[in-house]
């Protein structure tokens, strides 16, 4: 039995995604555009014109092995997510923090983030359903303040809290671009402005980069989120956060990120080598 490379399998899945694409999918219907609620679009435009423009999920009809994959994703992961586990460190924030549950907090913005993209690509009701009630029980334990992480308050910004953050906001912005629900984005406004209030260059603010592992890598990764977060806010104060993010790479105990990627070129020799 002869062997194919990783590259022959890839351009064959290729292939057989492509052909089957052109024809239509009796097993796997994709949903009509009129069944959705219409895609919010960003307040911001983006500044610097894309090299590249993926076609979107909504667009996209898979074949052969690529779908034969999205399909056991599906049935096999993401219909048996243990919603419990991903929300129980929200809502028993007084266990949480140690070594055992220190990121526990990242677990419920993937999961959004993968299965609103496997709702955007075709419809399925269970998984909607999974995912209506995550997004809505993860919000229901915001703090008054806009916190929404798994730690105590005594032990708030520390260790992977803003990294919890981060993955929340990716997951929840996700689910705002499916459903356009103004209450998601509220949530998430909040937590941009809980983010700005609490880190920066102002005095009484907290250093960032002090405030996760990593050199700063883990919590500075917050950039990500609220750039997207302020496309769709259009808030000056989530713009500025950005920018001192930006800054922050650079403090005289930072990741360098930029700068030593620019020096070097190589991923490893920046920060940590993480």
């Amino acid at each position: 039995m002869s062997r194919i490379s990783r590259r022959e399998l890839i351009q064959v899945a290729a292939a057989t995604a492509t052909v089957a694409g052109i024809r239509a999918q009796a097993d796997t219907p994709s949903v009509g555009t009129a069944s959705r609620p219409r895609r919010p679009e960003p307040v911001v435009p983006e500044r610097v014109p894309e090299r590249f423009t993926s076609l979107p999920f909504e667009s996209q009809e898979l074949g052969g092995l690529f779908a034969e994959r999205m399909r056991i994703n599906l049935e096999g992961r993401l219909l048996h997510i243990d919603e419990y586990a991903c929300l129980s460190g929200f809502q028993h924030r007084d266990t949480a923090g140690d070594f055992d549950t220190a990121w526990v907090g990242e677990h419920a913005g993937k999961f959004l983030d993968a299965a609103c993209n496997a709702l955007r690509y075709q419809d399925h009701a269970g998984l909607r359903r999974i995912t209506e009630r995550m997004a809505q029980a993860l919000i229901a334990t915001q703090e008054p303040d806009g916190y929404l992480g798994t730690y105590s308050a005594a032990h708030r910004w520390t260790s992977w809290d803003v990294w919890a953050h981060n993955y929340n906001l990716i997951g929840l912005l996700s689910y705002y671009e499916l459903t356009a629900d103004p209450a998601v984005l509220q949530a998430c406004r909040r937590v941009g402005d809980l983010l700005g209030r609490t880190f920066g260059d102002a005095p009484g603010q907290r250093d960032i980069v002090a405030a996760g592992e990593h050199m700063g890598m883990a919590a500075t990764s917050v950039l990500e989120s609220m750039c997207a977060l302020y496309r769709f806010t259009g808030d000056a104060r989530h713009l500025e956060f950005c920018k001192y993010l930006v800054r922050a790479y650079d403090h005289p105990h930072g990741p360098r990120i930029v700068t030593s990627l620019l020096m070097s070129g190589s991923v490893y020799l920046t920060a940590n080598g993480k």
